[in-house]
């Protein structure tokens, strides 16, 4: 058995992700990577959590010195879930308890709440990451298909998982810390069924809309030094079925809407590095994107604003739900890494 600290934010207990900082002694996580941070030596590490869900169960993940080591389910109810077991005291380690599941629009009540730690260590100070990254996008950001068996084409929670996605492997190379806004399906303009009010633009203002938390997010408790959107994707697949006048007025609207959102973010995050990437899952419609990013830079003269293009996932890195496996998102965020390290060296140059 061990002692029992309650979620509070402070030296020895760090708050991960778009979470609502006001609160204390239980913790709503409401999207991929919101959590809480610790750092301690122990033997046993173990979380009390209220979780509820009707379709859809939402998951926890665990990384030790930001690496994924665990991941489970939680069913309804409150329990306690033993997360780490069997370690050294002698090793401090820092480790991240997350959630590991979208929000899920149509089903505000897959919920996760953490409430207390119980451990046998003690807590120790938090290190800071090098870097706070806000990662913006869609399945592929929420890690769809990085888990599970290559035949598995069922849209459930299981098969999706941010822990070995390029956000996190990013994290990983520049011990930076991320703060996910992503939703499978969604775009910045429209979403894969052409649906206008499922665009992250929409809701990025918002602590977390889909699960019913309208009131703004504080972006100054938690600024970004980089943000990196990864969208797109969704709109092109919708801009597929239209033909003749219809395309073409699309593609005016996706460009201002790519044009609006770059501009919300510069509001939001007035220091970060902007940076844009697509192509992971086919390069359709790749110049609208990069012309839009390009042409807004220009007419702001932002310096901190990029395009990356991502390569295609080849046939051997595709995973489950015939979206990009581990090996994609590895590749994926060695070129993100490359390009992030000489966008900042530039501005140290400046």
């Amino acid at each position: 058995m061990g002692r029992i600290f309650p979620i509070a934010r402070g030296e020895t207990m760090h708050y991960l992700g778009r979470v609502d900082y006001r609160v204390r002694d239980e913790l709503p996580l409401l999207w991929n990577g919101s959590g809480i941070r610790v750092k301690t030596a122990c033997t046993m590490l173990s979380v009390i959590v209220k979780a509820e869900g009707n379709q859809h169960a939402p998951w926890i993940g665990v990384l030790v010195d930001g690496y994924p080591v665990a991941r489970q389910v939680c069913s309804p109810g409150t329990h306690t879930l033993s997360l780490l077991a069997g370690m050294d005291t002698s090793v401090p380690h820092t480790i991240d308890i997350v959630r590991d599941t979208q929000p899920i629009p149509g089903e505000p009540k897959c919920s996760l709440i953490l409430t207390s730690l119980e451990t046998d260590g003690e807590l120790l100070p938090v290190p800071a990451g090098k870097l706070r990254i806000a990662f913006v996008g869609d399945s592929l950001t929420v890690g769809e298909g990085t888990v599970g068996p290559l035949s598995a084409e069922e849209w459930i929670m299981p098969w999706a998982s941010c822990l070995p996605g390029y956000a996190v492997m990013l994290c990983q190379m520049l011990q930076a810390e991320a703060q996910f806004t992503a939703i499978s399906g969604w775009g910045v303009y429209r979403s894969w069924d052409g649906n206008a009010e499922h665009a992250l633009p929409g809701v990025y203002n918002a602590l977390c809309s889909p699960s019913g938390w309208e009131e703004p997010f504080d972006f100054e408790q938690a600024p970004a030094d980089v943000v990196i959107v990864g969208l797109g994707t969704n709109d092109m697949g919708w801009r597929k079925t239209l033909k003749g006048r219809e395309r073409a007025d699309f593609e005016q609207g996706l460009s201002r809407a790519v044009q609006d959102f770059l501009a919300m973010l510069r509001r939001l995050h007035p220091r970060a590095l902007i940076v844009w990437a697509y192509g992971m899952a086919g390069k359709q419609g790749i110049r609208i994107l990069q012309t839009a990013v390009q042409d807004h830079a220009e007419k702001t003269r932002d310096p901190r604003m990029l395009f990356v293009e991502l390569p295609v996932t080849r046939r051997e890195e595709m995973g489950s739900r015939s979206h990009p496996g581990p090996a994609g998102h590895r590749r994926t965020a060695g070129i993100l890494c490359r390009e992030i390290l000489l966008a900042l060296q530039a501005r140290k140059d400046e």
